[in-house]
């Protein structure tokens, strides 16, 4: 069986320099989205959602994790969005770690018509918010702002958005036709990288500055970079890369990242400039 390895990110915390902590393993796992690939054949998502939350369960430390694309398809009877939620956490939650406010946001947030698959042929795995998840962000933040820190993990980064327009494309809009509409979209979201095609982008910016978030952790694109000060709030967007091999094995290496937090700032996010801390099979790369 194959395993599909989301972006996995490791919080050190330190609330205070010489304060007791549960040592240089990391305080929490944050794995935003792609847990399972649910994308091969029908039945997928029965056999892959338990596989994958008993790996989880060797972890010694607390694992928060917000859904993908991979995760939430609609493959015929295999509800992915309903798999997600049985076996690991709600679609969109928050949760205190101490003096830190952590939120999870749900980018893939499309009504049932544009997450429908048929084994590679889905419809979409761009981003997308609805406004009711907006709201919802919205007054989290607001009700968070004594928090030491604010941070926000998600799939895909609003702040990445793709160079294809695919909104007029969305089946919902055009259910007369959803066919057509399936295969225009896996024709050319082969060739486009669907980062962000969706609504709510520029809200969910606007959000991030307004509920004064510290840290935007994100995954999707399959390899790191970090990018300071998106906002006038002074946001940082930290992009992690996918834990396993794929089509852009020559472009990035899979990895994990482990972020350093001391008295409310990050002291260290990065193995080297702004790249993962490398994960190789068999100890080096194909």
């Amino acid at each position: 069986m194959r395993y599909w390895v989301p972006p996995l990110v490791i919080i050190s915390i330190e609330v205070c320099r010489g304060c007791p902590r549960t040592g240089s393993a990391g305080d929490l796992v944050i794995r935003s989205g792609d847990i399972v690939y649910g994308q091969l054949y029908f039945g997928e998502y029965p056999l892959e959602y338990p596989i994958t939350h008993d790996i989880l369960q060797e972890l010694d430390v607390p694992v928060f994790i917000g859904p993908g694309n991979h995760d939430g398809y609609l493959m015929a009877e295999c509800d992915g969005e309903m798999y997600f939620e049985r076996y690991f956490a709600p679609l969109r939650y928050s949760f205190d770690y101490g003096p830190f406010h952590f939120t999870s946001a749900n980018t893939y947030d499309w009504p049932d018509e544009d997450r429908l698959g048929f084994s590679l042929i889905v419809s979409t795995w761009g981003g997308q918010v609805s406004e009711e998840q907006l709201d919802w962000l919205e007054a989290d933040l607001a009700a968070n702002q004594d928090s030491l820190m604010r941070m926000v993990f998600c799939h895909h980064s609003p702040n990445a958005p793709s160079d294809w327009d695919a909104g007029m494309w969305t089946i919902h809009d055009n259910a007369e036709y959803p066919y057509p509409q399936l295969y225009l979209r896996l024709l050319f979201g082969l060739v486009k990288d669907q980062k962000w095609v969706g609504d709510g982008r520029l809200e969910m910016l606007d959000i991030l500055n307004t509920g004064e978030v510290d840290l935007l952790l994100a995954g999707h694109v399959h390899y790191d970079y970090v990018e300071e000060d998106i906002n006038s709030y002074g946001t940082d967007e930290v992009v992690t890369t996918s834990g396993s091999f794929d089509v852009k094995a020559g472009e990035a290496y899979p990895g994990y990242r482990m972020i350093e937090i001391t008295d409310g700032s990050v002291v260290g996010m990065s193995y080297k400039e702004d790249y993962s801390v490398p994960i190789y099979i068999n100890g080096y790369p194909p």
